[in-house]
């Protein structure tokens, strides 16, 4: 099995930030609270695999689930870590644009 690199995050108030991915156990680093932050779903319309915030603005539109998946993990390390100001600043930004549809 490959080796998993795992990216967390320490904000200004000691809080560490990262994304769930299962097998990383949280609770270790103290009381954990999990929160969605983005949807991956199949779109009917688009006939496409779609990674959308929970504040409704899309990532990715993918061929396939996994490309969703990987596409939102992509997305929510950049901007994290590129935003001092923790995932609540990243959420509610407007400075983010919309893919284009394929």
């Amino acid at each position: 099995m490959k080796d998993r690199v795992y990216e967390i995050y320490i904000e200004q108030n000691g809080d560490v930030c990262g994304l769930n991915l299962d097998d990383f156990n949280y609770r270790e680093l103290g009381t954990a609270r999990v929160r969605r932050v983005s949807n991956v779903e199949f779109d009917s319309k688009t006939q496409l695999w779609a990674a959308r915030r929970v504040d409704g603005v899309v990532i990715s539109f993918c061929a396939t689930r996994r490309q969703a998946i990987d596409a939102e993990v992509e997305h929510f390390n950049t901007l994290v870590l590129e935003n001092p100001y923790g995932i609540d600043a990243v959420l509610y930004s407007d400075q983010y644009k919309e893919p284009p549809i394929p």
